[in-house]
């Protein structure tokens, strides 16, 4: 590249605590850095727990300062869903109209859609005539390519992913598959590592813990039902559960009829993630399908072994089966406590798999991710 071109990363929220959001912080961090001029925007501040975004090293803002309101209860054809659905479709095109202006500024430079929806707003203004401009447009997905049939993702996708410059997936067997489908601008960049610098190494807790949202998809149900089966045995440990979502009442609701309380505690989402990975002994992921779930990595990073279902490519990725970790069947409640339960009692193994899990976690350094988009921006702007 003879010169760095401006960068505008767009993600559906910026301001939330996802792992998205994470992601999108830890790239425009690592691309100022290297000397970028970086925006961040998000389509409109989240609904939810909220991060500051004041003295970021890059530029950040919204497309619209209002959040979404909440659907309507009643009927999905009465007075007040319709004009919900109208105030949203409002909103939506000043979203566009706003997206229109910002890219006045990117027409020699490269824009990242790290989400489908955002996608979907630059399609408005057609995604050939923002091109024809000069701006180069790269589009994530962050899930795998069995979870976008699962989710029904995969129309969003055909629709306006195989024909911007590049489509950029998780894991090389993601890329793989959509290739196979008539995406012939697939390529591979894992997620970078947050830097968790500033939590050093002390004392652990009987600690098992739980990052995940409180979603049907993340079945997190399943994480309980196992340490139901395995708490009494070790009444010195506990299980904290991080993260925000539309399933807290159900699974408070579990926690009492199993009897865990004691035990089990929902302990609603953290912006510090390393902190409460720097406090645990072991980590749980119980999810019906991810991406490249960097909750892993992140663990493995933090010395912290994890016993996760086989959701996705991505998973087996991450987690050497017996390395630096165990991979169990999908839905396997039963194998998921007998693993845990092998790592709680275990303090030898656990230590053996806590440091292969450090090495392991180097493959996702910022510095070698940030080398391989800076690659795909030569590929780009060819």
């Amino acid at each position: 590249m003879p010169s760095k071109p401006p960068l505008l990363l767009m993600s559906n929220h910026i301001d939330g605590v996802g792992g998205v959001e994470r992601v999108a912080d830890e790239l425009a961090r690592g691309f100022s850095r290297r000397g970028y001029d970086v925006s961040l925007m998000g389509i409109r501040p989240t609904a939810g727990e909220r991060v500051s975004l004041a003295g970021r090293p890059y530029h950040t803002g919204f497309l619209s300062d209002e959040m979404d309101d909440p659907a309507p209860g009643g009927a999905k054809r009465g007075p007040a869903m319709i004009a919900w659905r109208q105030k949203r479709e409002q909103r939506r095109q000043e979203a566009v109209e706003s997206l229109q202006k910002t890219l006045g500024h990117y027409t020699e430079g490269i824009v990242i859609c790290m989400q489908v929806w955002v996608m979907e707003h630059l399609a408005d203004l057609g995604l050939a005539d923002v091109m024809a401009a000069g701006t180069r447009l790269i589009g994530q997905y962050h899930s795998s390519y069995a979870a976008a049939h699962t989710t029904g993702d995969y129309r969003r996708l055909f629709r306006r992913y195989r024909d911007i410059d590049k489509f950029v997936l998780l894991t090389d067997t993601d890329a793989r598959l959509f290739q196979q489908q008539d995406f012939n601008n697939t390529t591979a960049i894992p997620n970078p590592l947050p830097r968790f610098d500033e939590h050093p190494g002390g004392p652990r807790e009987n600690l098992l813990v739980s990052l995940a949202r409180y979603h049907k998809p993340k079945t997190i149900d399943h994480a309980l039902r196992a340490w139901a089966t395995i708490a009494p045995e070790f009444p010195e440990w506990r299980f904290e559960l991080y993260g925000g979502g539309p399933d807290r009442a159900d699974l408070q609701d579990l926690i009492d009829d199993l009897r865990i309380g004691a035990s089990a505690r929902l302990m609603g989402p953290t912006a510090d993630v390393g902190r409460v990975l720097s406090r645990a002994k072991l980590h749980v992921l119980s999810s019906q399908y991810e991406g490249l779930p960097m909750v892993l990595a992140e663990a493995m990073s933090m010395r912290v072994p994890s016993v996760t279902y086989d959701s996705s490519p991505g998973v087996r990725e991450i987690v050497s089966d017996n390395i630096d970790g165990f991979v169990v069947p999908k839905n396997s409640v039963d194998e998921l406590a007998e693993r845990l339960r092998e790592l709680m009692t275990h303090e030898g193994l656990r230590s053996t798999m806590a440091t292969s899990g450090v090495r392991s976690a180097r493959r996702y350094h910022p510095d070698t991710v940030l080398d391989s988009w800076e690659q795909l921006f030569t590929r780009t702007l060819r």
